[in-house]
């Protein structure tokens, strides 16, 4: 190689290096001033944002869903609003089914069953109303009002369903062990 040839890649280089160093000068300054001042607007702006295909396209694209996504959900494109939740919902799940304990955390932060034994067969979650049955809370001064004896021999609120029992109504987790009824002599 010449000696005018070496002078020219060693010219160069250094040209390249100056405009990295620039570069990287620049966002620096974009990081450190620019971004936060332009995320503050955004965030102001955005706070009246509602659900549109934008968004949820947006998103979809964000979470680079696949073939199984529309199988599952359908088109994107003709889903109506009310189903964009469910949709974000699915985006994220699909993005987190790769490893069966990875897809059941997230279940259990979004607070739906996978077994069906907690989904759709469990009688007390297919009432409307009634509170999850591994909720933590408890509703003991309810249940005794609901078997409490009431004026004119109505024995309760649950009398009439079928279901007023002389004992108070459990709504412990399934797998809570349970004590054994005692045999009566």
């Amino acid at each position: 190689m010449r000696k005018s040839d070496r002078l020219t890649l060693a010219t160069e280089r250094r040209r390249l290096e100056r405009l990295w160093r620039q570069r990287q000068a620049d966002l620096q300054h974009w990081r450190r001033t620019l971004r936060p001042a332009c995320l503050r607007l955004l965030t102001d702006r955005a706070a009246t944002l509602g659900w549109s295909r934008a968004l949820l396209s947006l998103l979809l694209n964000e979470l680079h869903v696949d073939v199984l996504f529309t199988t599952l959900v359908g088109n994107p494109r003709h889903l109506p609003v009310r189903r964009f939740p469910q949709a974000v919902a699915v985006a994220i799940a699909l993005r987190h089914s790769w490893r069966p304990d990875d897809l059941s955390h997230l279940a259990r932060r979004l607070g739906i069953a996978l077994s069906t034994h907690d989904g759709s067969n469990n009688t007390r979650a297919a009432h409307a109303g009634h509170h999850r049955p591994d909720c933590g809370a408890r509703r003991r001064a309810v249940k005794a009002l609901r078997v409490a004896p009431t004026p004119f021999g109505a024995d309760g609120l649950d009398r009439g369903a079928g279901r007023a029992r002389r004992r108070l109504l459990r709504d412990d987790p399934d797998d809570h062990p349970r004590r054994s009824p005692r045999s009566r002599s």
